[in-house]
């Protein structure tokens, strides 16, 4: 197996692991609803496990994905507690490699939400990435792999301004600001959350980041997105100068036609 280190992130977004065709639900299921809706998340576990076979080392890594498969919780989570222990007689770059391993999985599979459990990540993946980051200051990996493993952003801006190849980091960087802006859009045509000179400035900011993507596959994707708030934005700014009644309203009238959020208002 050949462990991903590159920055590319239409490569590690390149498809999930295979299922197998003859998967079998595991008679432990809590029941039928529950594997349902959680079914990408079982079939994963097993489609990861499958994948790490030539790696001994990594064994109980594999046997928590096949009991959490199952639903032992309770022994999964021991097969960690082992794996944790274990991991202390890898060396640095035994630990580096699993940790750059796992996070790479996880992005490629995010349906697979259990493959990094909380005693993990914080018993192993962050001090691994820590000591890696501090040890090789200029290597964009770790400060990457922490921006995911603590949901700090400032790990995404440390490791682009170490690698400004890394879109995985980039794409996050452009993602928040997106997300931040759209947050203060949720509220329209009703009212606008913040200061629209604030969102502007944050979408001209996420504009500026995905035009520097290394890929050339990546920033039309975001067009619709980046369209979308700035328009609304925009034009809440128009119509706010207006002094409308009516926001919804105005847009209809100027052919304006946006995705609105129901909201729901109670009075007791």
């Amino acid at each position: 197996m050949q462990v991903s280190t590159g920055g590319s992130l239409f490569g590690l977004l390149a498809g999930p692991l295979p299922v197998p065709r003859d998967l079998k639900r595991s008679a432990s299921k809590a029941s039928s609803l529950v594997w349902y809706w959680n079914q990408q998340n079982f079939e994963g576990l097993i489609a990861v496990a499958d994948s790490i076979a030539d790696q001994p080392q990594w064994n109980l890594s594999a046997q928590y994905c096949r009991l959490r498969e199952r639903g032992l919780r309770p022994q999964a989570l021991q097969a960690i507690t082992e794996l944790i222990a274990e991991a202390a007689g890898w060396g640095d770059n035994g630990r580096r490699q699993f940790a750059d391993w796992i996070y790479s999985t996880s992005l490629r599979n995010p349906e697979v939400h259990k493959l990094i459990p909380t005693p993990l990540n914080q018993q192993l993946l962050v001090p691994t990435l820590r000591q890696w980051a501090a040890s090789e200051s200029s290597n964009a990996i770790p400060e990457r792999w922490l921006g995911f493993a603590t949901g700090d952003h400032q790990h995404f801006s440390n490791a682009l301004s170490l690698d400004p190849t890394d879109d995985i980091s980039r794409y996050r960087l452009v993602s928040r600001d997106l997300a931040d802006v759209d947050h203060q859009c949720h509220h329209l045509p009703d009212c606008f959350i913040g200061e629209i000179d604030t969102a502007i400035m944050t979408l001209d900011r996420a504009k500026a980041m995905a035009a520097k993507f290394s890929s050339p596959d990546i920033a039309p994707t975001l067009e619709d997105e980046f369209s979308e708030l700035y328009g609304k934005v925009r034009d809440w700014q128009t119509f706010q100068g207006a002094g409308g009644d009516s926001f919804g309203d105005w847009c209809i009238a100027n052919g304006r036609v946006y995705h609105w959020l129901k909201a729901y208002y109670y009075e007791r």
